[in-house]
């Protein structure tokens, strides 16, 4: 199994107070089964996590609906992270996200500070920026369109949603698993 994990945050350190997790499974066809879980920040803020200046007035510029989205319905930290790692516990599942110094770091330090069980296996985490420079590396040109083509239209600025850039990401792999295949 394969998917694709895309967070929120209010500040880029490993002990960034998190807004949500978005997630999704990626198969060759697309991905299916999206989600998007918003964590209570007041008890994150309690165990000392962080929050940047830059990154909250960064936030505070976004447009209400997304910032509404970030911070609607806010579970408990230590369930989020139990449903995440329920989520993800199906086989060897494989996980990619856009910076394992990102996402995987700071939700594997969230898990610390709440004393659980990381969501993840650390060999299991993938980075999906590494396809960038495979495939540049590679220097197929037209692969090289069709990536670039890819993200323009299947990844497109989704005003930063962890769900829909989970989603956005997890098309980006499918279409590339795709294009290897053939």
């Amino acid at each position: 199994m394969k998917y694709s994990l895309d967070i929120e945050t209010l500040d880029t350190r490993s002990s960034a107070v998190v807004l949500s997790i978005g997630l999704c499974e990626v198969t060759r066809e697309g991905v299916s089964n999206a989600f998007k879980i918003n964590l209570d920040i007041q008890s994150q803020i309690d165990a000392g996590r962080t929050i940047s200046s830059n990154t909250l007035q960064w936030w505070m510029i976004q447009d209400s609906e997304t910032r509404n989205a970030a911070f609607y319905n806010p579970q408990d930290v230590k369930e989020a992270l139990l449903i995440v790692r329920q989520r993800l516990s199906k086989e060897a599942a494989s996980v990619f996200v856009k910076g394992p110094a990102f996402d995987a770091a700071i939700l594997d330090d969230l898990a610390a500070t709440f004393n659980v069980a990381p969501v993840c296996y650390f060999r299991r985490w993938r980075d999906i920026r590494t396809l960038d420079d495979v495939i540049e590396m590679a220097g197929n040109k037209d692969l090289q369109y069709a990536w670039y083509e890819a993200q323009v239209d299947l990844a497109p600025d989704r005003a930063h949603d962890a769900r829909a850039d989970a989603i956005g990401q997890g098309l980006l792999l499918s279409h590339f698993w795709r294009e290897c295949s053939t």
